[in-house]
């Protein structure tokens, strides 16, 4: 038997420190009248050049996903239709579809849809998915207000991200609340506000209407009968916190005011939500000069992020080895993380799963689809969901639980090590720590134009070549744009 390992990708890791001991109260003013503050300050020059290209490269990659999901997420319809049912100003867009709705229905359709293909954007270490609720909320309260420019823009979606990283660094998760969503209130007002203009005092209160309609638990998210994808509502929460971001920011644009202690408070966030334990300090250094929305990871496959290590190292090995899938024996996949794992059981179910949906969180699937294809794409989840090559060979991925794993990528989603064995004894193994996609392993800015192609072409209404290549042409030079408006059309069928 000859064995030959191909090596592993390596990862550095920013370690938060830890939570505080006992319940942490601020014996002065809430932490988000800073946060309130200094995200209405900041002004598009204040953004490193990192910041902006980050903030760019989520507004495209969540205009992707949202068209991909128009056209293949069935449930998407069925609020477009309760939302035309509902009339009102033709205020916004929504994607895919290009009815013209009211803003902050239109940014409850689009937020629904962020992450109904699980394609979105991640902070990877925390498991938040930033841009779901802030893109929708921003987008619909650029086309209502009219006249915003592409800096407006960006800056609102990079601040809003930004206030995303540091209340997601501030604790630690414990998968009881689903932590995208409720942050998500929070995030979403501030991007709304921020096109409105808001000053600190009414931005703080925009934060604080926006905590009153916060909640969302993770039975909507991490549940099912079978413990897989979830129920399909889960995939579509962040409609929520997209339209209250609206309808918080435009009430406190007018002069209601929201609670004190929105964060701090005896009742506020940290306490109700968190029990008291978090790091204050992550939530103000830096604030309004140092933006962590650089940090955003881009996912190149449109499957849960916790398959991709194993995605990517599958990949390598049939690449750099020119492997014939029908040489292969097995392929073992050694995974040390509860939400990776997940991925992998019930292992019957896992090697033939029934929908879409399924397949999308199935990682025999995954690496049956990477062997055979050398690719994993939309199409994959569609078309060939039924393919018996890849279910064959999905038949023959082994899960092994293997602890070890988490030695190299402590947190959420760990390493993954790959063994594909040949019939000819021939074993082929690689180990990755940091997929492709995966800050700072970014993708390249031509997959990431491939991949709203791809989105474009599957959207409800799909895009020809030729509004794809403006639309994209809008975005590269946003930051010259001097009315956002034009995005949206670009993005609508005649």
């Amino acid at each position: 038997m000859t064995v030959i390992k191909n090596g592993a990708s390596t990862r550095t890791l920013r370690m938060p420190s830890p939570v505080a001991s006992e319940a942490n109260r601020s014996p002065g003013r809430d932490v988000g009248v800073d946060i309130a503050a200094a995200m209405a300050k900041v002004v598009f020059d204040d953004l490193p050049p990192a910041t902006v290209a980050a903030a760019k490269r989520s507004l495209l990659d969540t205009i992707s996903v949202i068209l991909g999901a128009s056209g293949l997420v069935d449930d998407a319809g069925i609020l477009v239709d309760v939302v035309r049912e509902s009339g009102g100003r033709a205020e916004a867009t929504i994607l895919g579809f290009g009815t013209r709705v009211p803003a902050p229905a239109a940014a409850l359709v689009n937020g629904a849809m962020v992450h109904g293909l699980d394609y979105d954007d991640c902070y990877q270490g925390l498991a938040l998915h930033p841009s779901g609720p802030t893109v929708p909320a921003a987008l619909a309260m650029a086309e209502r207000a009219s006249g915003i420019s592409g800096r407006e823009l960006l800056t609102a979606i990079a601040v809003a991200n930004d206030a995303c990283w540091r209340i997601g660094n501030s604790f630690d998760w414990k998968q009881d609340w689903f932590h995208t969503v409720v942050v998500g209130y929070f995030t979403a007002a501030l991007a709304a506000g921020r096109i409105l203009k808001l000053d600190g005092a009414k931005m703080f209160d925009a934060l604080g209407i926006a905590f009153g309609q916060a909640g969302g638990t993770g039975e909507m998210r991490l549940s099912s009968s079978a413990e897989s994808s979830g129920p399909p509502i889960g995939g579509m929460m962040n409609g929520f916190p997209a339209k209250a971001g609206v309808f918080s920011a435009l009430l406190a644009q007018r002069g209601m005011h929201g609670p004190p202690g929105v964060f701090e408070g005896g009742r506020g966030f940290y306490n109700v939500f968190i029990g008291g334990m978090y790091r204050r300090e992550e939530l103000v250094d830096g604030l309004g000069t140092t933006f962590g929305c650089d940090e955003v990871s881009f996912r190149p496959w449109p499957t849960c992020g916790g398959s991709h290590p194993a995605i990517d190292a599958t990949l390598h090995l049939v690449r750099e080895n020119d492997i014939p899938a029908g040489d292969i024996e097995s392929i073992e996949a050694h995974v040390g993380h509860s939400v990776d794992w997940a991925l992998c059981e019930p292992l019957d179910e896992r090697r033939r799963p029934a929908t879409s949906m399924d397949a999308r969180f199935s990682l025999p699937f995954h690496l049956a689809t990477a062997a055979i294809r050398r690719s994993v794409t939309l199409t994959d989840f569609t078309d060939r969901l039924a393919d018996p090559q890849v279910l064959a060979l999905a038949a023959k991925v082994l899960p092994i639980w293997d602890p070890s794993m988490q030695q190299y990528t402590p947190g959420v989603a760990g390493s993954h090590l790959v063994r594909i064995r040949m019939r000819d004894g021939t074993v082929y193994e690689h180990r990755t720590d940091l997929p492709y996609g995966r800050h700072p392993n970014d993708m390249s800015q031509s997959d990431l134009e491939a991949k709203f192609r791809d989105c474009a072409a599957f959207a409800k209404q799909p895009l020809t070549s030729q509004q794809a290549g403006r639309a994209l042409e809008i975005v590269r030079d946003l930051e010259n744009c001097a009315d956002v408006a034009g995005l949206a059309e670009s993005l609508s069928v005649a």
